[in-house]
């Protein structure tokens, strides 16, 4: 087994450098294809497959794949974004009402201030 690990460890790295899903996927069988192959040799023992298979998948074990990393990195970013185009249109909504209530406050004065100067 332990000339097996050597022959699979270069793959093993790449697939831990993996970028894209193609990538992965392309591991994922080559990892699978040398597991049937270990399976089906009858001088391999079930412990001894079971031990070379965890220590191939341990270094996986509670990491998240570089592309998963970078999913999450993006969507906290547009999170982050969204969140402040929401606060600028929520001032921008208050600015508008704000500017609403001047508006209607200077059209009020001016109507009145005609009145008082038309009435005179």
């Amino acid at each position: 087994v332990s000339a097996v690990h050597a022959l699979v460890r270069p793959l093993v790295q790449r697939l831990q450098a993996a970028m894209t899903a193609r990538e992965v996927g392309k591991g994922q069988e080559a990892l699978r294809r040398a597991v049937s192959g270990l399976s089906s040799n009858p001088t391999v023992t079930a412990r001894e497959l079971l031990l070379y298979v965890y220590s191939t998948i341990s270094p996986f074990l509670g990491q998240t794949s570089h592309a998963e990393a970078r999913k999450k990195e993006r969507e906290d970013k547009a999170k982050a974004e969204l969140k402040a185009k929401s606060r600028a249109a929520i001032r921008l909504a208050k600015k508008e009402k704000k500017d609403k209530e001047r508006l209607e406050r200077l059209q009020k004065l001016g109507k009145t201030s005609m009145r008082k100067g038309g009435g005179a």
